[in-house]
């Protein structure tokens, strides 16, 4: 997968070699109005491919063709398209066939009608168009989190249970990011975190915490608000009525504005815990900021 700097030179690299092979094919066969009509489609890309104005593969993970992406940028061949004043046959191509290859739309009788009237054959509507690579940056990042817990729930050994805690979080974070025409933004992210709490829980008193705790965030997230799952093993000391360590888990879902400038987090937890004294079930919600 490419940068989307890379990725821009890459495709402006590819339109230059095949404006290049197209201005120096013969036309001794085409009438004058169609040679006219080739000269000013030329033009007319030369002066897209100056732009950078490239549409984004976000859709597929091999090299495809898009048509139109969801931002709106056209292809080369929709661009030129588009300059004579074809709109339509422009948004049906992205509506029916956006992936498709040219050479996939020889039976349209359109395009096909469309190429004939502007003096270029299928085979030069093919070399045009290019393949789009998969948009992305992968990094690596530190990431921090401070939460407050309140979480309630019951033990088979004490009952009822109310428990309140701060809590850090400390690890590592990949971060998947897809160009965008403006720039790039977060599709989603994979962290993996340790996490410490001092839990105040009812009848029992202080707790510690500890765990390793996985962050997905999906692909697809927006630079703004990130949706996650969150989960991974605990163990708590001297939370139960009897001393000793209880060992579970701990699964929850949440959401954050990572990007913003008060990065707030909002998490429901559920954790589980158990020991030879008994188990204990507990539910409840983390707020904290996210880095």
């Amino acid at each position: 997968m490419s940068s989307p700097s890379a990725e821009r030179r890459r495709v402006r690299e590819h339109l230059t070699r095949a404006l290049r092979s197209v201005r120096s094919a013969p036309t001794d066969a085409l009438t004058a109005p169609q040679r006219a009509r080739r000269r000013a489609a030329l033009r007319a890309l030369a002066r897209y491919i100056a732009e950078g104005h490239y549409p984004l593969n976000r859709v597929s993970p091999s090299p495809t063709p898009v048509f139109v992406d969801e931002a709106g940028a056209r292809c080369a061949m929709a661009a030129l398209i588009e300059f004579t004043g074809d709109g339509e046959l422009v948004r049906r191509v992205a509506r029916d066939h956006n992936l498709a290859y040219v050479e996939q739309l020889r039976g349209d009788p359109t395009l096909l009608a469309w190429l004939d009237h502007n003096g270029i054959t299928l085979a030069e509507a093919a070399r045009i168009q290019p393949a789009y690579h998969a948009h992305t940056d992968v990094t690596w990042q530190p990431t921090v989190s401070i939460l407050a817990s309140a979480t309630a729930g019951a033990s088979t050994d004490t009952g009822a249970q109310l428990a309140l805690a701060p809590a850090l979080r400390v690890g590592v974070r990949r971060v998947i990011r897809g160009g965008t025409s403006n720039g790039a933004s977060v599709y989603g992210s994979l962290a993996l975190n340790l996490e410490y709490a001092r839990s105040f829980v009812t009848g029992l008193g202080a707790a510690h915490h500890a765990g390793l705790v996985l962050h997905w965030e999906p692909d697809g997230n927006t630079s703004d608000v990130q949706w996650y799952l969150v989960g991974g093993p605990i163990a708590a000391l001297d939370d139960d009525g009897a001393p000793g360590t209880a060992w579970g888990a701990q699964l929850g879902a949440g959401f954050n504005f990572r990007t913003r400038s008060v990065p707030w987090l909002f998490e429901a937890i559920a954790q589980g815990l158990g020991q030879s004294a008994g188990a204990t079930l507990r539910a409840g919600v983390n707020v904290g900021v996210v880095w």
